[in-house]
């Protein structure tokens, strides 16, 4: 009994050790955050200019966001104005609550001290989870979202349940919609699961009843939910041109789609396996987990399919990646109900040695290095934020202010800024119409050109060309940016 003990006490050392970590990288992701971007200020816009209630209509700017958390945006931005940190505190919470709920969910789901640490570490350090911690953007709602529906499924799946009782969850399942679009293909694959597995369980026919309530509740919810919110967004060509290649047809897509599951910990090739091993394991000893677990990729798959929701980029199947984490860990835990114990421990050793040998150590030792030299924002790949990354319009307007810009003027900068001025100009200092990205439209001579520009990123080579036709007045190095006041004399 006390070695029973001691490993007890080591294990909840270890687990809370990862959990901390995971705590820990999470603060310093959100103290070393990014300036608001194009679709930050967008959604920021729609909370500036729309009340509470209009936020659950379709919104302006191209964007599409769940109600709620638009209204927790909205309550921020009341109440703490356009404060960066205080804006992204809610995806940095709902981050840490994530990774919190993850943690009870995994132990409420495995038997294997082993998969519930492994699984933790894979939470903790996912790297896509760690970059959209610093968005202003849904996709982290979504995967807490994710988790907690499962955990409710796991909670209720072995009790009785009264009429109250569905009614209860049927209202958690329409404030999950409100909070994530995604949650209708959680929710409706955990729903036929929970379904099937008490109807071999309960009552047949009270259980048909109870169930028929919950299609009632939610459903009626969801139908008016659909064509208030939901019809226009999902249909807008905007969106649909925007997904690109949102479906694996290929073999390399697939490798791809698994390294943006996997968060670039383990090998891509080995999750196939491991997944395999769980699945087969799954379908004979825990049908329920089998169900929960792989449905959901099903009906994501089918929806992609048919272009109703896309399977790509990386932050929209943000929300499936506890599940697969949860998926690929089970075939450890679904080992130890083998009645053999010889089979039981070979396959549970093989695969515990499969998952080690396809640790991604280099990308682990980076992330590792990077806390050691408080580089945390390469945490976040900073090769991959260039593709995204957006001046400080906030400074660039205090720069253009001091040096005496007008509406007749002309700026540079990146075609985000559009937006991210209009969101800073407070005293409408600028005429957003005289912003160009790309050369769009053709500067009179004589005109006053105001630029914020990097070499560093893509912006600066559309005003380079522009410079031997212009007397530079003015030119101030901030970080990597320039801020340049320039005079034009000269057409090509």
């Amino acid at each position: 009994m006390k070695k029973l003990g001691l490993f007890n006490i080591v294990f909840f050392i270890i687990l809370l050790i990862v959990v901390a970590l995971g705590i820990f990288i999470r603060i310093h992701a959100f103290l070393h955050t990014h300036n608001i971007f194009y679709d930050e200020a967008a959604l920021l816009l729609n909370i500036k200019e729309r009340t509470y209630s209009q936020l659950f209509l379709p919104l302006d700017y191209e964007q599409c966001c769940p109600p709620l958390f638009m209204i927790l945006g909205k309550f921020i931005y009341t109440h703490f104005g356009l404060n960066l940190y205080a804006i992204k505190s809610i995806p940095f919470v709902f981050s840490l609550l994530s990774l919190i709920l993850f943690t009870f969910l995994s132990l409420k789901m495995f038997r294997s001290r082993v998969a519930i640490i492994i699984s933790n570490f894979m939470f903790a350090f996912s790297y896509w989870l760690l970059t959209y911690t610093m968005f202003f953007k849904h996709y982290i709602s979504d995967a807490f979202v994710s988790i907690l529906i499962l955990f409710v499924a796991y909670h209720y799946k072995d009790r009785i349940l009264s009429k109250v009782d569905v009614s209860i969850l049927a209202i958690l399942a329409i404030l999950c919609l409100l909070m994530s679009y995604t949650s209708v293909i959680i929710l409706s694959s955990t729903f036929i699961v929970f379904v099937l597995y008490k109807y071999n369980k309960s009552e047949r026919k009270e259980w048909l009843k109870k169930s028929l309530l919950f299609v009632l509740i939610y459903g009626i919810f969801s139908v008016v939910y659909y064509f208030v919110n939901m019809k226009s967004p999902a249909n807008a060509d905007v969106f649909q041109i925007g997904w690109g290649e949102f479906y694996p047809r290929t073999f390399e897509n697939i490798v791809f789609t698994l390294n943006l599951l996997m968060g670039y910990i383990l090998k891509p090739i080995a999750a196939l396996v491991i997944m395999t091993i769980a699945g087969i394991f799954l379908v004979f000893k825990d049908r329920f987990s089998f169900g929960v677990l792989f449905l959901p990729f099903i009906v994501a798959f089918i929806l992609a399919y048919f272009k109703k929701y896309p399977i790509l980029p990386e932050r929209v199947i943000l929300y499936l990646i506890p599940i697969f984490l949860l998926l690929v860990n089970k075939s450890i835990d679904s080992i130890l109900k083998i009645e053999n114990k010889l089979i039981r421990n070979v396959f549970y050793y093989i695969t515990i040695l499969v998952f080690l040998c396809s640790l991604n150590i280099l990308e682990i030792q980076q992330l590792v290095q990077n806390i050691k030299t408080k580089q945390y924002t390469n945490i976040t790949d900073k090769v991959y934020w260039k593709k995204e990354k957006t001046s400080n319009a906030e400074r660039a307007l205090e720069w253009f202010k001091q040096y005496g810009i007008t509406k007749d003027d002309y700026i540079i900068a990146k075609m985000a800024d559009k937006l991210v001025f209009d969101l800073y100009d407070k005293d409408n200092l600028i005429n957003t119409s005289n912003i160009s990205y790309n050369n769009e439209f053709n500067i009179p001579i004589g005109s006053t050109i105001y630029a914020y520009v990097s070499e560093e990123y893509d912006e600066y080579e559309f005003f380079e060309a522009d410079l031997k036709n212009c007397e530079i007045l003015e030119k101030v190095e901030d970080g990597a940016y320039y801020f340049i006041k320039a005079k034009k004399i000269k057409d090509d």
